[in-house]
């Protein structure tokens, strides 16, 4: 991967319900279209389930990203804290009260408005956090942030369009129990850049992440070069930890579906990663090929060779 591809285009959310999982974003203001239904074969390779899989599609729209949901007939189990896997995805806002309110309306829990600090940010220098964790379906987690006081803001479509109340996803968060690990993949190996690495405020953490005490939290970011998507790799250093459940896909995991030019040249230069089958697909008319992989760290991600 390189500076021309290897851009996180596409989040995948595993649903029990895929309709509840849609009005949930479209709370965020993303729009919902029809997405081709997954074939035994290729839902077997890609999710562990050999059987038809439907799906759809919400985007926020002007992004030239979307959330691709895909329905399995495991659900989640309830919400737990200090659990190594997929952890959330976040977004901005620019009237977070008003986003809380929207995402009650869906009969999503939010948190009241927490703010934190956070230390040691690459980027800029140190700063308040504002955010509000909501939990919708499948216990899948989004983090809305603030963005007129966001401690770390990166580019979004609210750059162009202050007005509108939500941004596209801009992160993929993940809780890994080997920090380094998912670090040198993802920079050494599929040549992303770290952006953050830093230790969380614990008080506001306790709070945001329902944190039975406090507990320090070691984050990394890393980013494309226009830093415009984002995934983030939190470890607890201290407290022990538990393990949601990992692939077949269950409602509220997710995935990092990564564009590149070249799919078989990509999966080469990330050695560390263990690969599935690769599979095709028909989108939009054209034959698409695509692989579901597993990166150091157990982080989950597909490789789509969009040309």
């Amino acid at each position: 991967m390189n500076k021309e591809n290897g851009i996180v285009k596409t989040t995948i959310v595993g649903a029990s319900n895929m309709y509840e999982m849609a009005v949930f974003f479209n709370a965020l203001g993303m729009v919902t279209r029809t997405a081709p239904e997954l074939l035994p074969e290729t839902a077997d390779a890609l999710y562990g389930i050999p059987k038809p899989l439907q799906q759809l599609i919400v985007a926020t729209p002007g992004s030239d990203s979307c959330v691709r949901i895909v329905e399995t007939p495991y659900a989640a189990k309830p919400f737990q804290p200090l659990m190594v896997g997929p952890y959330g995805l976040d977004v901005y806002s620019t009237d977070i009260q008003t986003s809380i309110n929207l995402a009650r309306q869906t009969g999503a829990y939010a948190t009241e408005l927490v703010k934190y600090d956070i230390h040691g940010e690459v980027l800029q220098s140190e700063a308040p956090q504002f955010e509000s964790r909501y939990v919708g379906p499948d216990a899948l987690s989004v983090y809305v942030s603030d963005i007129a006081v966001c401690g770390h803001r990166f580019p979004t479509i609210l750059d162009g369009e202050p007005r509108r109340l939500h941004s596209e996803v801009n992160m993929l968060v993940w809780v890994v129990e080997d920090q380094d690990a998912a670090k040198a993949f993802w920079t050494e190996e599929a040549g992303l850049q770290v952006v953050v690495d830093r230790y969380e405020g614990e008080e506001g953490m306790i709070d945001l992440m329902a944190h039975p005490y406090e507990t320090p939290l070691r984050v990394v970011n890393v980013t494309d070069a226009a830093k415009t998507r984002r995934m983030e790799f939190m470890c607890y250093t201290d407290a022990k930890v538990g393990r949601r459940p990992d692939w077949p896909l269950q409602g509220g995991l997710h995935a990092a579906g990564i564009h590149v030019a070249d799919l078989d040249a990509a999966m080469k230069q990330l050695p560390s990663a263990e690969f599935r089958d690769v599979v095709e697909m028909k989108i939009d008319g054209r034959i698409v090929r695509g692989v579901a992989g597993k990166a150091p760290g157990d982080t989950m991600f597909e490789l789509w060779e969009m040309v």
